[in-house]
């Protein structure tokens, strides 16, 4: 299992609890309804307390004290529902900003495998040329290797002219000598 896969199964249990948080701040909602309610029975009820009876008068003013407490945890149970929406609207917003993480991070693994892939095309192309490469130095060192036992040969071949042109100096010269003297007896 690959990080992101794990990063979006830990997205949706955040998801799956922030519902379940949702649904419990429902009925608290409800609950809270339900005490105002309670509140509004209890304040009629002290009145006709007061009404009927002065003895009750200690009995009311502890009522009363009941009262107000559950003033003060209703007003402090609206002010954790408040802080717990405000809560889920930034968990909210974190699972938005890991699902936009998430999709860039898909994209770079997408781009990083094209890259990679035109890499391996890249070193495929230049291992062809590379091979390429090596079979023509071979064939070129081969005709070097001719021509160089070819270029061998010249200095031989070039002596064996100077053999042959001095030979014919000679002879040209001597033909001229002969040709000097016919022209002497002529």
């Amino acid at each position: 299992m690959n990080y992101e896969e794990k990063i979006f199964q830990m997205l949706e249990k955040v998801d799956a609890r922030l519902d379940n948080m949702d649904s419990r701040l429902d009925k608290m909602d409800s609950r809270l309804d339900k005490i105002e309610t309670d509140m509004s029975g209890m304040k009629k009820d002290i009145r006709q307390l007061k009404n009927n009876s002065k003895q009750m008068q200690s009995s009311i003013n502890k009522l009363k004290t009941d009262v107000t407490e559950l003033k003060a945890d209703v007003t402090e149970l609206k002010t954790d529902v408040t802080e717990l929406k405000t809560d889920v609207t930034y968990i909210k917003i974190g699972q938005t900003e890991n699902g936009q993480i998430l999709s860039a991070l898909r994209y770079s693994s997408d781009v990083h495998k094209a890259e990679n892939d035109n890499l391996s095309f890249k070193v495929a192309e230049v291992s062809g040329l590379a091979k390429s490469i090596s079979e023509n130095l071979e064939t070129q060192n081969a005709k070097i290797d001719k021509l160089g036992f070819e270029v061998k040969k010249i200095p031989e071949a070039i002596r064996e002219l100077r053999i042959d042109l001095d030979l014919m100096e000679q002879v040209t010269g001597k033909n001229l000598s002969d040709i000097a003297k016919l022209k002497a007896i002529k």
